[in-house]
């Protein structure tokens, strides 16, 4: 079981945070990625995002500054994605009577 948990949280946190970062990037009004789309994804990731917008509004060349704080969100999201999966199936599991013989 501890392994679905692991690659489902990986998932959820690869998707999520990956959406958040190439907004992220996209936010150089020179990029090809940059327009209306942006603005909604950046507030639905924004927990992940709030520290690479910054860095993205005062250079938005510094590209590699702000993949190196992605990733650091990815593995404390990944984190947190994979302890509540795990606390969740523990509470299902304690809510389920053994069968009876």
């Amino acid at each position: 079981m501890g392994s679905q948990h692991f690659k489902k949280s990986f998932f959820i946190s690869l998707i999520y945070v990956g959406i958040g970062t190439i907004a992220v990037l996209s936010m150089y009004s020179g990029s090809f990625l940059s327009g209306d789309w942006m603005v909604f994804v950046l507030l639905a990731t924004l927990p992940v995002n709030f520290i690479s917008v910054g860095v993205m509004y005062a250079d938005s060349t510094d590209v590699g500054a702000v993949l190196i704080i992605q990733i650091a969100f990815f593995f404390l999201c990944w984190f947190i994605v994979n302890y509540t999966l795990k606390i969740r199936e523990e509470k299902r599991n304690d809510q389920i009577p053994p069968p009876e013989s």
